[in-house]
């Protein structure tokens, strides 16, 4: 099982539990022959998250990660996917808690790398203006450009 330290949301689905923390989602599994298993997914590898609402039918959710393959949303094969849960209709609303909060990490994720390459870009120039004017040598730029571009 996984820890209970630190969890903001748990679900019990058909095929496992979810335990979402601050960083990470952990889906665990449980085995007739092999026992449990866990499965940890850093918030930062998942890149989308898919819900179908319970109604009529079983709902779920599914965690896509970097290169991962995801099943064609239908319940019938997502319940064998390795990074979908399956639910009741009592569940729907945990469910939209837990898409909600990892949309919103993805969101934040993707607005700080967005601010690092215009901050990255705007350093550039600078040193560009810096070299162009002769404050910095050529090579000094070459150097600080490669700095900021992590090469």
């Amino acid at each position: 099982m996984a820890t209970s330290e630190g969890i903001i949301h748990r679900m019990t689905g058909h095929n496992g539990k979810i335990y979402l923390y601050e960083d990470r989602v952990v889906i665990e599994r449980n085995y007739v022959f092999s026992g449990v298993d866990n499965k940890s997914i850093p918030l930062s590898s998942i890149v989308s998250v898919q819900l179908q609402k319970a109604g009529l039918f079983k709902g779920y959710i599914q965690f896509g990660v970097l290169g991962g393959v995801e099943s064609n949303n239908r319940v019938t094969t997502s319940y064998y996917d390795e990074n979908t849960i399956t639910f009741k209709k009592q569940k729907n609303d945990i469910a939209i808690s837990i898409k909600n909060y990892i949309e919103k990490a993805i969101s934040q994720r993707s607005k700080l790398s967005s601010v690092k390459t215009i901050s990255a870009a705007d350093e550039i120039l600078k040193f560009k203006q810096l070299a162009d004017s002769g404050v910095i040598t050529q090579e000094e730029f070459e150097a600080k450009k490669k700095q900021l571009l992590g090469m």
